[in-house]
């Protein structure tokens, strides 16, 4: 499934299959080659896991300044500013069957951390896949992403079966929300660099 991060294209949820064991969110982009002022940052994108609990707060975040969480049930792979990897530039790992039973949702979003905007030239993407069988259930192509701005590519909830995964937020609120605490890291991130 390909979706655009601009696009409103229906929602369309996969049930994992029973007994996953790992799934993995990759994020991949392109270093900006041309244009802009040479004083202009690189284009830095991230990606990030917020937990919810099943009362929809915030129980954890796992993003590139925090690799691991607390059971590591979810653990990054750590944060690449330019990008021009040859796989994917930045890696979360999550172990479906660790996930604290507290924690109901998982939601993964794209930040772009710098002043510049992705558009058609520095193509990004981002997909969710079984790490085992690298059945791949979502990817967004990130055509557009404005600076300082988040999107929220999938979510992965958990149902009495097992575990699915959609695209997109929850919600419009879990969007604002998810937006709002990752945008909140970004900028203690920036002022601790600054």
């Amino acid at each position: 499934m390909i979706l655009n991060s601009a696009s409103g294209e229906d929602r369309e949820c996969h049930e994992a299959e029973v007994g996953l064991k790992e799934l993995v969110v990759g994020l991949r982009w392109e270093p900006v080659q041309d244009g802009g002022a040479e004083s202009d940052p690189p284009l830095d994108l991230d990606i990030s896991c917020v937990m919810f609990d099943r009362h929809g707060n915030v129980a954890e975040i796992v993003h590139p300044g925090c690799v691991r969480g607390a059971d590591d049930s979810v653990i990054h792979t750590g944060d690449s500013r330019t990008g021009a990897g040859r796989w994917d530039d930045e890696r979360i790992y999550v172990f479906p069957q660790a996930v604290p039973e507290a924690v109901s949702a998982l939601a993964f979003a794209v930040a772009n951390a710098t002043s510049r905007r992705v558009d058609a030239k520095p193509r990004a993407s981002c997909h969710v896949s079984d790490r085992a069988t690298e059945r791949e259930w979502i990817r967004v192509e990130l055509g557009y992403l404005g600076p300082r701005s988040v999107h929220c590519v999938a979510t992965l909830y958990r149902n009495p079966p097992g575990w699915s995964i959609c695209p997109g937020a929850m919600d419009e609120t879990a969007q604002t929300r998810v937006a709002a605490e990752i945008l909140t890291i970004i900028c203690r991130a920036k002022a601790g660099e600054a």
